[in-house]
């Protein structure tokens, strides 16, 4: 049977059976800054299914170095490797960026962003335990042949179809994500995306294709909404709005919507409601993931209170799978931190199981 036929009689099952342990149809994941063995066996005692790396080892640049260059599996094969170990499933983000191919556009320095980016190489980044970055140059491939050849070599090797796979591969990859946060309005130290919703519709499309090529029921998920805001065009929600309003056939190339919420606000259901209505507008009829859940800033006692009530108020939403992106609550993330709020995410799971 198809996955998706699959995932659509998982969620037509009563509510309190939201959560099946540790398997595909597991419906709750978690944010991967760190991609050590600790963190997975976190997920496994918590009683998640689903890890998104962030961001990830699927960034051209990393797996590809140099125009022509072989493609140097070595880190993904790690993390893949990881996630099979604990029975994790995998929401890999794809990253376009490979600063050897953008320095051929007339003028990459409209795609470079500042050299305080949060996301480039460096030191600190790697002692906190995240090697994987994102290259400076952050706008549509200039060679599109040779990132589409990249993309359907990345989702053939771990597809699980048994056809140049990836050795010893137990959990395939089946979902990926069309980058991240697209709208979200670039900074001194963070910027993820230097071109509008007219060049994502274009990066969608192409990376759609070069996954179907591989795997045509792979589920792709399109870049998550940074936010609900609807106030100030060209951010947040208004990107995605104009990305429907003026290319239409979007919604033909991914599977599952996405959106965030990192903070306590107004919205109580992690923005499901509000990307709902979005959708509606368009009759578009696609599952909703929060790939990043929480409420960062708040003392613990009120991220404790606020994720318990936020998880309840998206699911009834209508959330399909919500991704936590906090392993402790509070400014405290030692390791009596993290166990106390690690019980706090056993009962919160359980709670819809």
């Amino acid at each position: 049977m198809h996955r998706y036929t699959l995932a659509i009689l998982a969620w037509i099952v009563p509510l309190t059976l939201w959560a099946t342990p540790n398997n595909n149809d597991n419906h709750f994941g978690f944010l991967g800054a760190s991609l050590d063995n600790d963190n997975f066996k976190y997920l496994q005692d918590v009683g998640a299914g689903w890890m998104r790396p962030h961001p990830g080892p699927a960034v051209w640049e990393m797996i590809q170095s140099k125009d022509g260059g072989d493609y140097d599996w070595d880190f993904m094969d790690d993390v893949v490797k990881k996630a099979n170990n604990y029975d994790i499933n995998l929401l890999i983000t794809i990253w376009p960026f490979a600063a050897w191919d953008q320095v051929r556009k007339a003028d990459p320095t409209a795609c470079e962003v500042a050299d305080t980016d949060e996301f480039l190489p460096n030191k600190e980044a790697e002692e906190k335990g995240r090697t994987e970055y994102i290259p400076a140059y952050r706008c549509n491939p200039y060679d599109w042949a040779e990132y589409q050849r990249w993309v359907q070599a990345l989702v053939e090797r771990y597809d699980g179809d048994g056809r140049k796979d990836m050795p010893n591969l137990t959990i395939p990859v089946t979902h990926w994500e069309v980058m991240n946060e697209s709208d979200l309005p670039g900074s001194e130290t963070l910027d993820f995306y230097k071109e509008g919703s007219d060049e994502y519709y274009t990066l969608l499309r192409r990376t759609a294709k070069a996954i179907r090529q591989a795997d045509d029921d792979a589920e792709i998920v399109i870049a998550g909404a940074a936010g609900a805001n609807l106030n100030q065009a060209g951010e947040f929600m208004d990107f995605y709005y104009n990305l429907l309003t003026e290319h239409p056939q979007a919604k033909k190339y991914f599977t599952i919507g996405n959106v965030h919420h990192i903070s306590v606000a107004n919205e109580t259901d992690f923005n499901v409601g509000v990307y709902q209505t979005m959708l509606d507008e368009f009759n578009i009829n696609k599952p909703i993931w929060v790939t990043e859940a929480g409420a960062e800033g708040s003392p613990a006692t009120e991220q404790k209170q606020y994720l318990r009530s936020a998880t309840q108020a998206a699911i009834e939403a209508g959330a399909e799978r919500i991704f936590y992106i906090s392993y402790a609550f509070g400014d405290n993330y030692s390791s009596a931190s993290q166990k106390r709020a690690k019980k706090v995410y056993r009962k919160l799971i359980k709670q819809w199981d």
